[in-house]
């Protein structure tokens, strides 16, 4: 794999929890939307460098409703998709609860010590591979994720993909892992998940 090319990134949305509202983070389990994990397990901590070149740590999120996801900057399959929802998600959201987006990344090897660490397991098929398998090529690529998508954020999605993809598709399993205010990982959301899906999820969490 060329690693300077297949850039991993871990993406950190965190949301402020209301004064006395979930403060343990236990929230209302019949109200998520994603898998539930039946035994809520800690979200493994890790520390990488964010947009700013800041160290972020994600044990710096305890207090916080946090979805995490991870992406490759040049996929020009899911990943796309992944970040426009978790865009759209932000947009739906009260007022105020917003709190922060990280986008992190480290060497190779941090990187993926924090994707296994979280169970990622990436496939990953170029341009190339497709061609030789007589797959169709990118066309294959561009999958359809766009569940709960307006017109622009659609839009948008396809103007990352032309601008930013680097040829090459990747898939892998949860994009979107929901972590309450304890740091446990309480449910997580496949690639089909809408805004909707991730919103109300954090909510549920939030004001359960």
């Amino acid at each position: 794999m060329r690693t300077a090319f297949f850039l991993g990134l871990c993406v950190v949305l965190s949301f402020a929890v209301p004064g006395g509202a979930s403060a343990q983070g236990m929230g209302s389990v019949s109200a998520l939307r994603g898998t539930v994990i039946s035994q809520p397990v800690p979200a493994t901590d890790f520390s990488l460098i964010d947009q700013n070149g800041a160290r972020f740590q994600m044990a710096s999120t305890r207090g916080k409703i946090v979805v995490l996801s991870f992406i490759y900057t040049h996929c020009a399959s899911v990943c796309p998709y992944v970040t426009v929802k978790i865009k759209a998600a932000i947009v739906q959201k009260e007022v105020g609860l917003f709190d922060s987006w990280h986008f992190l990344t480290g060497s190779p090897d941090e990187v993926q010590k924090v994707w296994s660490s979280y169970g990622v397991g990436v496939h990953i098929v170029t341009a190339a591979d497709l061609n030789q398998t007589g797959s169709g090529g990118m066309s294959i690529m561009q999958g359809q994720h766009d569940e709960g998508l307006n017109a622009a954020d659609k839009g948008l999605v396809m103007k990352i993909i032309r601008e930013f993809a680097g040829g090459y598709m990747v898939t892998h399993s949860a994009p979107f892992w929901i972590v309450d205010a304890s740091g446990n990982v309480r449910a997580i959301l496949n690639a089909d998940a809408s805004p909707d899906d991730i919103v109300t999820d954090v909510r549920a969490l939030m004001h359960g």
